[in-house]
């Protein structure tokens, strides 16, 4: 892994841990913890790409991201920029 995608996912689950902390007074241990939270991502088309030209981080497929087929009983914890009407359709 190189030295940019390791700092991308050291920030990630760092800001994570900050937000399970203080919203949710958790503290995560590990990736495998929050997936085990049942933390998940929907995206919105592929923001990841228009933001910053380049695709989504290869460590969100790891368990986290979930598409619109995907069931949701596993998911406590959902991050998405969708709209909240959108995510509600079948």
């Amino acid at each position: 892994m190189n030295l940019q995608k390791k700092s991308f996912r050291i920030c990630f689950l760092s800001f994570m841990q900050w937000i399970f902390k203080h919203a949710y007074g958790i503290r995560l241990k590990s990736p495998d913890h929050l997936r085990s939270l049942g933390f998940r991502i929907l995206p919105a088309g592929d923001v990841i790409r228009f933001l910053t030209g380049k695709r989504k981080p290869s460590f969100l497929a790891e368990g986290y991201l979930i598409n619109d087929r995907d069931g949701m009983d596993p998911v406590h914890y959902l991050l998405t920029f969708r709209p909240s009407i959108n995510c509600l359709r079948p």
